[in-house]
């Protein structure tokens, strides 16, 4: 799920969901919605999330317990 894992990484990176509000652009609100998995982020917002927490947009993107061994 998309919304666990931003909040995940957010809270490894110490910030609170007012703080990466500032640094995307977006309101704590929206991103509030999207970590509760309430609503999906646009690209455009998932892009600002991901180069505001410094990882690439593919962490959220994949699911780890499906990749593992699907080779």
């Amino acid at each position: 799920m998309l919304g666990p894992k931003i909040r995940e990484i957010r809270q490894e990176k110490g910030l609170t969901l007012n703080e990466l509000a500032d640094k995307t652009g977006l309101t704590a609100s929206y991103l509030s919605q999207i970590e509760r998995n309430i609503i999906d982020p646009s690209l455009s917002s998932l892009r600002k999330i991901s180069l505001s927490l410094e990882v690439p947009i593919y962490t959220f993107l994949t699911d780890e317990k499906k990749t593992k061994g699907a080779y």
